[in-house]
């Protein structure tokens, strides 16, 4: 026995009432449609070529993908706005793509299932907190590119409160030498000069310390070059710091004089 195929009786059109679900722009998260679609035979086309269910597919079909392909681009509080836009495509009578012998027109009302509506505020939520920690992040680099980095002075306190401030105080000046100087952006010859000067005198200080015999050797070399530099008030604090010096038959313009005689041997 065959199933009796619908026909269109004496009306030249019909209805269909359907809910669908439409995708969002969130994977997961998608609006809830009721459609009410009106769809008829074109006139002049016979009503026996064309069945009720092949328009009523064919009509659907269309209104679907339509309105799928503007609600994918729109995020879940777009619901009004998807409802507009839609409600304005279907107003007006049109032929469907698949059946060229009908024409359908349609209404939609679109909202945001509760369910949906959760994962979409959790979506918001988790969204946000991400935006958050990369606002952090960008505020941290830019402070290290514009205030750290911005100068060696900076860049070694900010290495030293670092380094003091955790939970291992260790400071490791090869380390920062290493990795942080290459970033420093507007490092000056004459200032970075300073700063090597600088370590080379603190690391001479602590060599001396552990070897005190080379102190009086130190002493006179320094003395002989800063008085060629013509800095006798600094050729004469550094002849102090000679033991021999501080001995009570020691005599400094001997001192003095050896100094010379070093300077002029360096000349």
């Amino acid at each position: 026995m065959f199933w009796k195929a619908e026909g269109w009786g004496l009306r030249r059109g019909r209805r269909a009432d359907v809910s669908v679900a439409l995708p969002t722009s969130i994977p997961g998260i998608s609006f809830e449609s009721r459609c009410r679609i009106w769809f008829r035979c074109k006139p002049g086309v016979p009503k026996r070529d064309v069945s009720v269910s092949v328009a009523r597919a064919a009509s659907l079909s269309e209104v679907y993908e339509i309105a799928q392909g503007i609600t994918e681009k729109l995020s879940p509080s777009d619901a009004f706005k998807a409802e507009q836009k839609i409600s304005l495509l279907f107003a007006y009578w049109q032929t469907p793509e698949q059946e060229k012998g009908i024409e359908f027109k349609g209404k939609l009302q679109i909202s945001l299932p509760p369910e949906d509506a959760d994962r979409a505020k959790q979506f918001d939520a988790a969204r946000r907190a991400a935006r958050l920690d990369e606002a952090v992040t960008q505020d941290r680099l830019a402070f290290l590119r514009k205030t750290v980095l911005g100068d060696p002075y900076s860049a070694q306190l900010w290495w030293l409160h670092r380094n003091l401030e955790g939970a291992e105080s260790e400071t490791s000046w090869k380390a920062f030498d290493a990795f942080v100087r290459p970033l420093i952006t507007h490092t000056a010859a004459e200032e970075d000069a300073e700063i090597r000067l600088a370590k080379i005198i603190a690391t001479l200080v602590e060599r001396i310390h552990e070897n005190p015999d080379r102190l009086n050797t130190l002493a006179h070399i320094a003395t002989a070059t800063l008085t060629s530099m013509g800095w006798s008030d600094l050729a004469d604090d550094m002849a102090r710091l000679s033991p021999d010096s501080r001995s009570p038959s020691h005599d400094n313009s001997s001192f003095q004089s050896s100094a010379q005689e070093s300077s002029a041997e360096i000349d």
